[in-house]
């Protein structure tokens, strides 16, 4: 347990500096702890909590378009809010109650962020999503936090 009076990171910097002693036994390398010099290091923040949002590069539920426009604002709001953000592209199908299977490439946004911030930015989050949604025209859109996916629809 951490005392209150202690920096919270020294517990984190001595689990990297044992972990990178592990795997430098473990790989064979003959780079001491030492020969980095940790102690130049330490970790600075804590982010605790993953964010995406799932852009698919359709419209109104399975009309292919370029939706990199809307993969570049979203990337760069979550970028905004959270600090950074970075992307990728993906490719996935899911079954539409309306449409039926549909098959689509989609850019995925993720970000990394604390509690509180998540907790300070939600509603902004929320209504980033919502709009997304709206403006392709989806049934909904993916929103995963901590690889728990939610889907986020308007009524």
């Amino acid at each position: 347990m951490v005392s209150p009076n202690s920096n919270p990171f020294t517990q984190i910097n001595k689990d990297i500096t044992t972990t990178f002693q592990s795997i430098s036994q473990w790989s064979g390398f003959n780079t001491s702890i030492q020969e980095i010099e940790c102690d130049r290091f330490c970790v600075s923040a804590v982010l605790d909590r993953q964010v995406t949002i799932c852009v698919p590069f359709t419209v109104y539920g399975n009309i292919p378009k370029d939706n990199s426009d809307y993969a570049e604002v979203i990337a760069s709001r979550m970028a905004e809010l959270f600090g950074g953000s970075s992307y990728s592209l993906q490719w996935g199908k899911y079954i539409s109650p309306k449409v039926g299977l549909i098959s689509e490439p989609s850019v995925v946004v993720s970000s990394h962020t604390t509690t509180q911030r998540l907790e300070e930015v939600w509603p902004i989050l929320l209504q980033l999503v919502a709009q997304l949604k709206t403006d392709l025209g989806q049934e909904a859109i993916a929103l995963t936090v901590d690889h728990k996916l939610l889907l986020i629809s308007t009524t």
